[in-house]
């Protein structure tokens, strides 16, 4: 018999529908929390709009983890990381108390069911984790760009920032050339790149757009004269930003005939580079106090 059946342990099991049930609490909670308080997106300030995305993450990283062990858990987690920097950046602290991380103690639980499960299973090196080239090459223009929009509006670092767009421009194109499958019609494949095109061009533009409005937050917070970005515009940048997203997970998975799971991924690793450029911005100007252009 050349196929061989993992069974999962018994403990496994026990762990991972704990993590299951300990998920549908955390996301009831979240929800009575924000009815209970009356929540309406449109009179939240950005640093409750913020938190509040990250907070979004930690239940959606719940939900994926229910088909996607590994990849909901670290979506959990991560967007708990990011809501305690995002807190500490915006506030003088930390959050007290470990409420927090106890709704998004399900995401470990996912993660730990995940590493078991690998540690056990004969194979490991399935097509589901098989990165290709194309997929490096989108992986480095992605990170490219959210350290050129977080870099690019400071005085010492502003070069280096400058000097990675045109470097996240060229690994953009390279994985969108590098990206395709050849048992697919040449008319799918130039919609798909067409597609991707667009998807990267309104990506930049956003991250461009991210990094002048944090810019001219920061200048509003060290000289009062100077104007505050209005909230629509973090929001529009927010829509634009979902739009890049799914022109490029279309584009890829129209030109590359890759799982639609696997297109949706690289789709909001696209829709974080906005937020992760802010982020940096953040941390390198409040925690670091690296000096503005003026």
């Amino acid at each position: 018999m050349n196929n061989i059946t993992y069974k999962t342990p018994c403990l496994t099991s026990v762990f991972r529908w704990l993590a299951r049930i300990l998920s549908i609490i955390s996301i009831g909670l979240v929800i009575m929390l924000a009815f209970g308080e009356g929540l309406n997106p449109l009179q939240l300030t950005l640093r409750e709009w913020v938190l509040f995305l990250f907070l979004l993450g930690i239940c959606l990283g719940m939900i994926v983890a229910w088909r996607w062990e590994g990849w909901g858990g670290c979506i959990t987690v991560g967007s708990l990381a990011a809501f305690y920097l995002a807190h500490r950046i915006f506030s003088p602290g930390f959050p007290r108390g470990l409420a927090f991380v106890a709704i998004a103690v399900s995401g470990f639980l996912f993660l730990l069911c995940r590493l078991w499960t690998c540690s056990k299973e004969r194979e490991l090196t399935s097509s589901v984790f098989r990165i290709s080239l194309a997929e490096c090459l989108l992986a480095g223009g992605l990170i490219c760009t959210v350290m050129a929009a977080g870099l690019c509006q400071f005085v010492m670092v502003g070069l280096i920032g400058m000097l990675l767009f045109p470097a996240a421009l060229a690994l953009f194109i390279a994985a969108g050339i590098k990206a395709r499958s050849d048992d697919i019609s040449l008319q799918q494949k130039n919609m798909g790149l067409v597609l991707y095109a667009a998807g990267m061009i309104l990506l930049f533009a956003m991250a461009g757009y991210a990094s002048s409005l944090v810019y001219e937050l920061a200048m509003s917070m060290s000289n009062p004269t100077h104007f505050v970005p209005a909230l629509i515009k973090w929001k529009s940048t927010g829509g634009f930003s979902v739009a890049a997203g799914v022109f490029m997970a279309l584009g890829l998975w129209l030109r590359t005939g890759w799982p639609i799971t696997r297109c949706v991924l690289w789709g909001l690793a696209a829709l974080c580079v906005c937020p992760l450029a802010v982020m940096i911005f953040w941390i390198l100007f409040k925690l670091f106090y690296f000096p503005i252009t003026a």
